[in-house]
């Protein structure tokens, strides 16, 4: 089972609302029915909370992941995390290895534009791209 510290993305995302909301913010905005009313709030909203959830300093998790088939066999897994935090760019990269293979995804963020999305296992890199926010 991974076990994660409270420094962990999942725990700044509840902190970033709670954040919002001891602020006198509230994370769900009040708007009218105009369905384009409600996408601008929700997309103010997703901005707001960004711009708290960017990390401040690098950070390491590493931990091994317990998978269990449907015939009860567990496999381990060696897992970890790392981000590199850049100011308002930064990165985030997910590894995990199993034998001689191993499999990456780095997920690079910036305020300006969507997320790009690079994988690579043992043997192939690829870029995945942009996804919209």
């Amino acid at each position: 089972m991974l076990r994660l510290p409270k420094s962990t993305p999942h725990f700044h995302l509840a902190a970033c609302f709670c954040l919002l909301n001891l602020c006198g913010q509230s994370a769900t905005p009040t708007v009218n029915s105009n369905i384009a009313d409600r996408e601008r709030a929700g997309l103010e909203v997703a901005r707001k909370a960004r711009a708290l959830m960017t990390p401040q300093e690098n950070s390491n998790v590493t931990g091994v992941l317990t998978i269990r088939d449907r015939e009860g066999k567990e496999t381990t897994v060696p897992a970890s995390s790392q981000v590199l935090a850049g100011g308002k760019n930064w990165q985030i990269t997910y590894e995990a290895k199993l034998g001689a293979s191993s499999e990456k995804l780095t997920i690079r963020h910036a305020p300006d534009r969507p997320n790009e999305y690079l994988c690579a296992s043992h043997d192939s890199i690829c870029r995945v791209g942009f996804l919209a926010r």
